[in-house]
């Protein structure tokens, strides 16, 4: 005798808490000064961009697994991209204190460093 057990629709953590990391991620790249920014200006909407898409794709068709797969590519090179940007802006960010940078303030400094710091957390709490 067989029992048939219900099979479940597959359950779908939520993703506004990633696509709130995201945007603040891509906020303070946004406001970080001219000395620290490596990449043009455009840049970070791009991937914004490309990492927002299908994540909302996946909230709208209930998770199929082709725009599963999407996400899953996209949010991975988003983040691998910008924490290899913050650990290029660490770099910048020691070399000037190091050499001690003519017209960089203690208070310059520290503000930059505070926003790679964010960047750092934000960056590591969106683990695939």
């Amino acid at each position: 005798m067989r029992i048939d057990e219900p099979t479940q629709a597959p359950r779908f953590e939520p993703r506004w808490p990633v696509i709130l990391a995201v945007r603040s991620v891509l906020v303070l790249l946004e406001v970080l000064p001219g000395r620290l920014r490596l990449f043009p200006p455009w840049l970070p909407y791009v991937l914004g961009i490309t990492v927002l898409t299908p994540m909302t794709a996946v909230g709208l068709t209930g998770g199929k697994a082709r725009w599963r797969r999407m996400e899953r590519a996209s949010t991975l090179l988003f983040f691998l991209a910008a924490g290899g940007a913050n650990l290029a802006c660490m770099t910048v960010l020691i070399d000037a204190m190091l050499s001690r940078a003519a017209g960089l303030s203690g208070l310059q400094l520290f503000s930059s460093s505070i926003a790679v710091w964010v960047i750092n957390i934000l960056t590591n709490q969106c683990r695939i």
